[in-house]
């Protein structure tokens, strides 16, 4: 059964604007676009299963894990990132035992985009999104958990999602999170709604351009090897 968003928008308006939420910048980057042609605005963590997920650490190195929906988690070296029912109201818990500087979210493997726009007038078919949010007050208390030890500098959004040859302004299948450059340990929860959708194959237009590229190529050293 699919959860309705409309269904708690109006109460949640309300808690938002007594919320104490933590302001983070937050970016877009067309990046690589994918075109899509059905959208669905419900997703849970059963729908996340497969997305990549990349934690950087001040060591310079990164490590990637994918995912897995049965679990609600994603689990790599000393650190983690869960998430249980609707991506709407439920928050996202990153933990890191070891320095992190930065986390990245590829919901492309899952069939997902992220959708970052509020109210309903995005792409047919999803209905309000939201963007990286953290909050004090919005359906839970972070405080309450001990989910809010650290916050992010920067997010971004990248590689939109175009339903049907079109692009609204409010899907993309990555995120990037930035934290402190001198790393952060500990725990924290944040909030981005995101879509299933179908996407559209060949899905990127770039891998699209490349294949033109080899096929021309290809005919070329024919013609050539013909003139021998």
């Amino acid at each position: 059964m699919g959860f309705n968003k409309s269904a708690v928008l109006g109460s949640a308006v309300a808690i938002l604007f007594s919320a104490t939420a933590v302001a983070t910048p937050i970016q877009v980057d067309t990046g690589t676009i994918y075109n899509i042609s059905i959208v669905d605005d419900f997703s849970n963590h059963l729908d996340l299963d497969g997305m990549k997920v990349t934690a950087c650490f001040t060591t310079g190195s990164c490590e990637q894990v994918v995912f897995n929906g049965a679990n609600a988690a994603a689990v790599g070296s000393g650190w983690s990132l869960s998430l249980f029912g609707d991506t709407f109201i439920n928050p996202f818990l990153f933990s890191t035992d070891v320095a992190a500087t930065s986390l990245t979210l590829n919901a492309w493997f899952a069939g997902s985009v992220f959708d970052i726009k509020t109210g309903i007038a995005g792409s047919p078919g999803s209905m309000s999104g939201s963007p990286y949010t953290i909050e004090d007050d919005f359906l839970f208390n972070d405080d309450d958990f001990g989910w809010a030890d650290f916050a992010a500098e920067s997010v971004t959004y990248s590689n939109e999602a175009w339903l049907n040859g079109q692009f609204y302004g409010d899907l993309y299948t990555s995120m990037r999170i930035e934290f402190n450059s001198a790393g952060v340990t500990g725990k924290m929860s944040f909030i981005t709604d995101t879509d299933n959708v179908t996407f559209v194959v060949p899905a990127p237009a770039t891998t699209f351009l490349l294949l033109v590229g080899l096929t021309g190529l290809a005919i070329k050293r024919r013609l050539q090897f013909r003139q021998r």
